[in-house]
């Protein structure tokens, strides 16, 4: 579709994937034969798409501005560079322990639910299920955690 939309007609397309896919020389003899043909149209097709103006909004986009922080970070002295590791540390660990205390009231709100609907079945482990569910659901947030950082 990308193609047809850069000005490609069906005639132009056909030869394109189909041509040459064997190639012989002058005797008869195979120069060339494409062993993968997926992979040869798909290279063809991606160069007949770059090769053509951008007509409908496709093709290269234009340059992208650095983000400010990059800026700042590229331009930053070894110090500089300790405080910025420095405060994003710190933030880091606000997040996690706002995570923590969100997972740690949902959890004491299901067991209050819980109890009060009068469902105190415990687990063959002597936990309750929303004691499970809050350890789950803290071991995930301490694995995003350790993810970002």
């Amino acid at each position: 579709m990308i193609a047809l939309g850069r000005g490609g007609t069906e005639s132009q397309l056909v030869e394109l994937l189909t041509g040459n896919v064997i190639r012989y020389d002058q005797w008869g003899r195979v120069v060339f034969k494409a062993t993968n043909v997926g992979l040869l149209a798909g290279f063809r097709l991606w160069k007949f798409i770059n090769e053509r103006p951008n007509a409908h909004g496709y093709g290269h986009q234009g340059k992208v501005p650095q983000a400010q922080q990059a800026t700042e970070w590229d331009e930053a002295t070894a110090e500089e560079r300790t405080r910025i590791r420095a405060r994003a540390g710190q933030a880091r660990e606000v997040q996690q322990r706002r995570e923590m205390a969100r997972i740690e009231a949902a959890a004491a709100q299901r067991a209050e639910k819980a109890t009060n609907a009068g469902d105190w079945t415990a687990g063959p482990s002597g936990r309750t299920a929303d004691a499970t569910h809050a350890a789950l659901a803290r071991a995930r947030a301490e694995k995003r955690a350790r993810r970002r950082s």
